[in-house]
């Protein structure tokens, strides 16, 4: 909050995300401030980053329950059991949780990829371990060994914990894709729950380093992809904002077409030549992408963020009819200026134009982009008259009941130009 003076200099802008099981957008994008203070506010009274803490040492606190009754009857193997299956049973959810996590992300970065100028995205979160749950099969090996010295060890090639390695690399790669820059801000306690297990208020010190690594691992090589920082064996927050602050307003921008087909990643290096004393961050990867996929990028992000149009166009919806539960037809009418571009063909003026079609929430679900082409082809003689009023597009576009921000955008498929427009539809 104390940076945002830094962060923010006049014409920025900026959204405030949370993620708590499921996305939502606290604040969309503003040039205001106090709007994001406000939201701030909003957060800090009621999210809770505890909830992943908390879930491991319920983990860690019926495993000691486990070693306890074992005590009693001396039972230790299949009490081991029971400590296995309660970690198991965890890393299954933790795994399903981090996944959403990371797909949540990954639809915030597309929904950036539409947007012009530098885009930074700074992740604060207390928990991304690339191996989840890792760190517990080898604190239930530590808790029994004492009493099994002849167990194989559950911990072994990870312990049977599915690694999240790949998805959190494809994270990076789609903000690397979608021209974002990623910060990842460490904001959990590991550090004091480290040193008070160094000092043997908890039964293994092991098994916290390897959970507070896995996490810090992972900030570390998404930073790395995509030419950012991450802030993880320290507390210092300011350092951090400060670095996002001078990144902003000092930087190289550097460029090259890709001269083969799109849709095929590529690797990236900038180095500094005969001067090893500076050190370079830059995105690891580029992704080409074609003019439809950044229309539909476009088409994504004016869902939550008016997009700039060369085209002024307009939509309005009608009425909803409902077909079946929770579903309705909405139709819909879109404006499209008639000073198209058209071009001689034989007697006749031909051009057309492209209509890209995307529905949203805030929570970040959003439907697939649909798109609609269209040619116009008009008698030369018959041109002033095309060119008197707009050119209108009827049709009916299917949707679940609830409020959601409707987003269109066209393109002259000749000149290239572009419009944008998005409206709050209500369907019910």
């Amino acid at each position: 909050e104390r940076s945002l003076d830094k962060l923010l200099r006049p014409g920025d802008e900026a959204s405030l995300v949370i993620w708590s099981r499921r996305l939502k957008i606290e604040q969309p994008f503003t040039t205001d401030v106090e709007a994001l203070r406000a939201a701030m506010k909003r957060v800090e009274g009621t999210a809770s980053g505890l909830t992943f803490a908390s879930d491991v040492e319920r983990v860690r606190y019926r495993c000691q329950q486990f070693l306890d009754n074992a005590r009693t009857d001396h039972n230790y193997t299949g009490w081991y059991g029971q400590c296995l299956g309660t970690v198991r049973a965890h890393t299954e959810e933790a795994v399903m949780v981090e996944k959403h996590l990371v797909g949540s992300t990954k639809v915030m970065l597309n929904m950036l990829a539409g947007l012009d100028g530098k885009k930074v995205m700074i992740y604060a979160g207390s928990a991304l371990p690339q191996h989840p749950g890792y760190e517990l099969f080898v604190y239930a090996d530590n808790l029994f060994f004492p009493y099994l010295p002849r167990m194989h060890p559950s911990s072994i090639g990870g312990g049977g914990s599915e690694t999240m390695t790949f998805s959190i690399e494809d994270m990076a790669k789609t903000a690397n894709a979608n021209g974002v820059t990623m910060y990842m801000v460490d904001g959990a306690d590991d550090r004091s729950e480290m040193s008070n297990a160094a000092d043997g208020e908890m039964p293994d010190a092991q098994s916290a380093f390897i959970q507070y690594d896995n996490t810090a691992s992972a900030f570390q090589a998404v930073a790395r992809i995509t030419g950012g920082m991450a802030l993880t064996h320290t507390s210092n927050f300011d350092v951090a904002m400060e670095t996002v602050a001078h990144d902003l307003e000092s930087y190289y921008s550097l460029g090259y077409r890709q001269q083969e087909s799109p849709k095929k990643t590529r690797n990236v290096a900038v180095k500094v030549k005969d001067h090893p004393e500076y050190r370079v961050r830059s995105r690891r990867t580029y992704l080409a992408r074609t003019q439809d996929e950044e229309l539909n990028d476009r088409v994504v992000s004016n869902i939550y963020h008016q997009a700039k149009s060369d085209l002024d166009i307009a939509i309005r919806a009608g009425e909803p009819k409902k077909q079946k539960h929770n579903r309705w037809l909405v139709p819909l009418a879109v404006s499209i200026p008639s000073n198209i571009t058209l071009l001689p063909d034989g007697n006749d003026l031909a051009g057309g134009f492209s209509v890209f079609v995307a529905v949203g929430d805030d929570d970040g679900s959003m439907s697939n982009v649909t798109r609609i082409v269209k040619e116009v082809r008009v008698p030369a003689a018959k041109e002033a008259e095309l060119r008197r009023r707009p050119l209108i597009l009827t049709f009916d576009l299917s949707m679940n009941g609830g409020t959601h921000m409707l987003s269109v955008g066209v393109v002259d498929q000749l000149s290239n130009t572009s419009g944008y427009a998005r409206a709050q539809v209500a369907v019910r």
